[in-house]
């Protein structure tokens, strides 16, 4: 799969369309004020007496926070992901943005292949082939395809790095992370989890929002 995506984007740059270097530096802005909140939010789990409850210690999976989101700033993913999070920041501003035409079906696919390569998206432990092309929603990227993912070979560490990344996302939009949860865990939602690990991602809003 990883090398489908490099031969996709062996032309982006060669594109019409380019980045400014507002939407660079916004890009780094964000993205890196981002990876600082969710390793804050790790580690306030990891000074608390939470790890204690884990069957998978936090200090033993610690390498795959310090790695978290850094795909972002390598190709395939990169050059979408400015016009991405510009997008986000122009409608947060109340402006209308659109993704240029050109540019479209590359964000889809780049973040396709992000969920697909970091395991703190449930989409990563999906091993169902018919999923691969029906993760992203075009019209909405923060709404289900309507395919469910199963997510029941998630292990907790990886988990834990999902609900930090939430929480981050949360707060920088003033959204609830509860809110999150309940619309999109679920068999009959987005992410199907098991009763456990179910129980594991309520603990751990429960612990963030106490």
């Amino acid at each position: 799969m990883k090398s489908k995506f490099n031969e996709m984007y062996e032309e982006v740059m060669n594109e019409s369309t380019k980045p400014t270097q507002e939407m660079i530096d916004w890009f780094k802005q964000r993205t890196d004020k981002h990876i600082e909140r969710v390793q804050a939010n790790w580690r306030r789990l990891y000074d608390s007496n939470f790890n204690k409850y884990l069957e998978d210690g936090l200090a033993d999976k610690k390498l795959h926070i310090l790695k978290h989101d850094e795909s972002k700033y390598e190709d395939p993913e990169y050059t979408p992901y400015l016009f991405i999070t510009w997008k986000y920041k122009q409608e947060a501003d109340g402006e209308k943005y659109e993704i240029p035409k050109d540019m479209v079906q590359k964000a889809t696919d780049a973040t396709t292949f992000h969920v697909f390569k970091n395991p703190h998206h449930p989409v990563y432990w999906d091993s169902s082939k018919s999923i691969e092309d029906n993760v992203i929603n075009d019209k909405d990227r923060d709404k289900a395809t309507g395919e469910i993912v199963d997510a029941t070979k998630m292990p907790n560490y990886a988990i834990i790095e999902m609900i930090c990344d939430w929480k981050s996302v949360s707060d920088e939009r003033g959204t609830s992370l509860k809110g999150w949860a309940d619309m999109n865990v679920g068999s009959d939602k987005r992410w199907k989890f098991n009763k456990k690990q179910t129980k594991l991602i309520y603990d751990l809003i429960d612990f963030f929002e106490k």
